[in-house]
């Protein structure tokens, strides 16, 4: 039987974390919505009141706590009053912005007319002032005027405040799609787990089981029951050590070798300090099968599959190489190449974008595939 070297030990792999409890329920859009408006009310009103206080008493020696009383009473009024226009503007927010101005309108100016008229009164009536030098239609519609104004100017500071928390949420939306479609592709890419190596195992198994070999074929199945059951238990998101990689495509090896005992051999060289470097679950899979299914298998010759990390400026560099064989290019070999090739680099622009990457060379029938990616290490 072949020999073979590897600088890696084994590592257990850890269970899978328990399922987290169930996030409590969000609150429902028009009640964010309306929860937005109210608060942005409250600080509205506060600022207006801090500032014309602040003017009157800078301005104003006469300026006493009476005044200043019914002046925030008049701001809670406007509080209040701002509260229907608020619902308005939230039940318009998906409306043509000419409905939504017209809608806003015409509930700013029954507002403004009431607080005109409550104003007029207090100004007048509470606080004793002298009437103005025009008549109480005139002064009620020209303050209804300001008013109108006034929350006009609050209807449009409150809904570009909600269109930008709608511009969040839709840009939430969008990124959780995309989280979505792209953890539902890397399952779909790392479950592309080619059947042919399902289907040639259990053809080994039987084969062993008719010749008689009973003992071996359970050994086959156990290394075939723990290869998918390693291979299957991380999240299609979850990165593992480079140990851990490498050990379970060292049980994948094993598995082939039951029916390559006298072609397969395979060595690993990973660079001190790199045993917990950080790599995407599977990537080396779909790569060590190539090296299986496109070079031992096409060939009656031994052949050695070499495994080496190394590292260069703060990147991780993988390089799987099969040695000793020597083949003619085929076409159809060539197309099942890229698909696994396809697949790696695929997760691993998934994974890292650009700084990951790539290479594959074939020369005198050697084939080496070449691995970039971010140096992570893990403590």
């Amino acid at each position: 039987m072949a020999a073979h070297e590897s600088t890696i030990v084994g590592a257990t792999v850890p269970a899978p974390d328990a399922s987290n409890p169930a996030a409590p329920a969000k609150p429902t859009a028009t009640r964010r919505t309306m929860t937005r408006i109210h608060v942005f009310n409250a600080l509205f009103w506060v600022a207006m009141f801090t500032n014309h206080t602040t003017q009157m008493l800078l301005v104003n020696d006469k300026e006493d706590w009476h005044s200043i009383r019914w002046r925030a009473t008049m701001n809670v009024l406007a509080f209040f009053l701002c509260m229907p226009l608020g619902h308005v503007i939230a039940r318009t927010l998906h409306m043509r912005l000419s409905r939504r101005v017209l809608a806003i309108g015409g509930a700013a100016v029954p507002i403004s007319f009431v607080y005109a008229a409550i104003g007029a009164y207090v100004w007048q009536v509470v606080l004793k002032n002298p009437p103005m030098p025009y008549s109480v239609l005139v002064g009620l519609i020209v303050q209804s005027q300001y008013n109108l104004t006034l929350f006009l100017m609050w209807a449009a500071f409150c809904s570009v405040i909600l269109y930008a928390a709608q511009l969040q949420a839709r840009e939430r939306t969008l990124w959780q799609a995309q989280v979505l479609a792209r953890e539902a592709e890397l399952k779909m890419l790392r479950y592309q787990i080619n059947p042919h190596f399902l289907f040639n195992t259990l053809n080994a198994v039987s084969a062993l089981i008719v010749t008689g070999q009973a003992l071996a074929a359970d050994a086959m199945i156990n290394k075939l029951a723990r290869f998918f059951r390693n291979a299957l238990s991380r999240e299609s998101t979850a990165k593992v050590t480079l140990t851990e990689e490498l050990r379970v495509q060292l049980e994948y090896l094993n598995i082939e070798l039951t029916r390559f005992p006298e072609r397969l051999s395979w060595s690993t060289q990973i660079e001190a300090g790199l045993e917990n470097a950080l790599v995407p679950h599977l990537i080396l899979q779909p790569l060590v099968e190539n090296a299986i299914k496109h070079g031992v298998a096409r060939t009656s010759a031994p052949v050695t599959i070499d495994i080496t990390a190394a590292r260069r400026a703060g990147e991780l560099l993988v390089r799987i190489a099969n040695e000793g064989v020597r083949l003619k290019p085929d076409p159809q070999a060539a197309a099942g190449e890229g698909v696994g090739l396809a697949n790696v680099a695929r997760r691993l622009e998934n994974f890292y974008g650009a700084a990951a990457g790539l290479s594959a060379a074939q020369r005198d029938g050697r084939f080496t595939v070449d691995l970039r990616l971010p140096l992570e290490l893990t403590l």
